[in-house]
Formats: C-alpha cells, sequence, structure tokens
C-alpha cells in the first residue's frame, strides 16, 4: 500500500496547512548550493528564495571552502563531483567546522553503494539527480526541523548588500556607498534582518511584530512597528526608498538582496 493511499480522508479544515508555529521556519535560514551544474544550482536556489532562505551557489571548490570559513550554514547541499579527488578530505573539513551544517549529498544516479558511503561519511540525507526542487525543500525543511528540534543552533553570517547600501547583521553595522556608516539599535538591526531575509515580500504588521517582539521591550503593539520603521526609514539614507508602505497590507523591501 502506498503511503499517500494509506492516509485517512479529512475534512476540508483537516487538510488545511498546519500553522507556521508548528512547522520549522524557512525565513532567514542559511543554505549553500555547491555543484558543477549551474542550471540545476539557479533552479533550487529561485525556488529556496522564493520560500525566504537564503541562498549561496558555488561551482567550484575554492569558492565552497571560502564560504564554509567565512560565515555559518544551516544546509549544504552538495554533489562531491565538485570536489573531484578531494572529496573525501572535504568531508572531513566539514566535520571539523565548528558548527557544521547538515548536510544533503545530491548526485546523478545514486547507487545503494553511493548512499551508504556518503552517509558513512556524514551526510544527513543523499538524493539522486535530478529531483525537483519542491523535494529539495521538503528534505531542506526535515532538517531544519530536525536541527531545531534537537536545540542546534544556527547563525546568520555575512553581508547583505541592497540598493546603494550594506549591512553586517552580527555587527549591527549599516554602511553607504559613500563610506559612511553606522551602528544600529537592536530593535532597528532585528527589524531590518527580518527585511532583507524576505526581500520583495509583503510583510504584514503582525508578522513584523512577532519577528521583533524580544527586542521591543513592553511596547508589543502594532503601533510600535509603525513607530520602528519609521526609525528605521530615517537610518536607511539611500537613494531610493528601501521600506515602503503596501496600503492595508503591511511593508516590503522591494530590492534584490544579496549575502557575501
Amino acid at each position: 500500500m502506498s503511503l499517500h493511499a494509506a492516509i485517512p480522508p479529512h475534512s476540508a479544515t483537516e487538510r488545511e496547512a498546519p500553522p507556521p508555529s508548528v512547522r520549522p521556519p524557512l525565513v532567514g535560514r542559511r543554505v549553500l548550493l555547491a555543484d558543477p551544474d549551474r542550471i540545476f544550482m539557479l533552479g533550487l536556489a529561485q525556488h529556496f528564495e522564493q520560500e525566504g532562505l537564503q541562498v549561496c551557489r558555488c561551482d567550484d571548490l575554492p569558492h565552497l571552502l571560502s564560504r564554509l570559513a567565512n560565515a555559518a550554514w544551516d544546509v549544504l547541499v552538495l554533489d562531491p563531483a565538485l570536489a573531484g579527488a578531494a572529496a573525501t578530505s572535504l568531508f572531513g573539513e566539514l566535520a571539523r567546522l565548528p558548527s557544521p551544517p547538515a548536510l544533503i549529498v545530491a548526485a546523478p544516479a545514486m547507487s545503494e553503494i553511493d548512499r551508504i558511503i556518503a552517509l558513512e561519511m556524514g551526510a544527513d540525507h543523499c538524493v539522486s539527480k535530478p529531483c525537483s526542487p519542491a523535494e529539495m525543500l521538503a528534505r531542506v525543511r526535515a532538517l531544519l526541523g530536525r536541527r531545531r528540534s534537537s536545540g542546534a543552533s544556527t547563525t546568520s553570517g555575512g553581508t547583505a548588500s541592497f540598493a546603494d547600501l550594506s549591512f553586517d547583521p552580527q555587527r549591527r553595522v549599516l554602511r553607504r556607498r559613500d563610506g559612511g556608516q553606522q551602528r544600529l539599535s537592536t530593535a532597528e538591526a532585528d527589524l531590518l534582518a527580518l527585511f532583507l531575509r524576505n526581500p520583495r515580500r509583503v510583510l504584514s504588521r503582525e508578522e513584523l511584530l512577532a519577528g521583533t517582539a524580544p527586542v521591543l521591550g513592553s511596547d508589543r503593539s502594532l503601533r510600535a512597528i509603525d513607530v520602528l520603521v519609521s526609525r528605521l526609514r530615517a537610518e536607511l539614507t539611500a537613494a531610493v526608498p528601501v521600506i515602503v508602505t503596501m496600503r492595508g497590507q503591511g511593508y516590503m523591501m522591494p530590492h534584490q538582496v544579496r549575502w557575501d
């Protein structure tokens, strides 16, 4: 009997997606794609970014090693062919990282032996390519949920570039193209990071409140979000508007964001 056939029918209400609180959060989580197949990576990246994931692509080993050394990642999707003869040592380096990412090994036509070897070397999941972005996203979501429930921490690293500004969320430093820089308050930094992790997506005031409540103190109201957005806008003195108001819906950052 297939898994689908074994699931009993439910009412329309029961079939609704579970509330966000019980699903592993994707917004702001960092995924590193390492694959010599640029077209495959592009398809995954576009699908992942629509779900709020931060994605970086590497198509050669030096680039991958640089990314691993300079930032922390939640999930690594790796085709060992990218490392060639150095694949075995790469698995060892991953295991020695201070905060190793969950690892999905994706390679063409993986045999049972291939999967066993990858799992024994530290892979969490193995996937035969080609595979759909939807399936890969489901695997990423499952791994993030497992890491969250086990108490694994995920540390955001890197710098976000957008409009004519850049922002380092760990140091809360905002830099301008002319060389000027300033340090944002914790609340301003958290709010900006939320927009940067959801570029070109309308965020309701309720979502923004949920994402910044821990640093708002006792003033946890929708009005407090409006005030905080105004404060942040005053700091984001760029050539174009960085945060726009979507009447009746919330706020949005209309720019592409690049993470380095």
